[in-house]
């Protein structure tokens, strides 16, 4: 389901894309809206430490557990 959420995103706008695709997927799944936005931020992290361990810090990957996390406080 995540790589679903983070698959062909735009270069601005992020967040709001995001916020779009969590609120379609939750409701179209009758999933919690909260626990999906802490795996989504659970996995991006997990997914940003792969891309640092392959590539090193430098990549865009590695600003969605900030967006996660933004959307996790709204």
């Amino acid at each position: 389901m995540i790589p679903f959420l983070l698959n062909h995103l735009p270069e601005d706008r992020v967040k709001e894309v995001m916020k779009q695709r969590v609120d379609g997927l939750t409701k179209a799944l009758s999933l919690q809206k909260e626990r999906v936005l802490a795996w989504a931020y659970c996995h991006s992290v997990l997914s940003a430490w792969w891309f640092i361990e392959d590539f090193g810090v430098d990549g865009g990957r590695l600003m969605m557990p900030e967006v996660f996390e933004r959307l996790i406080n709204e």
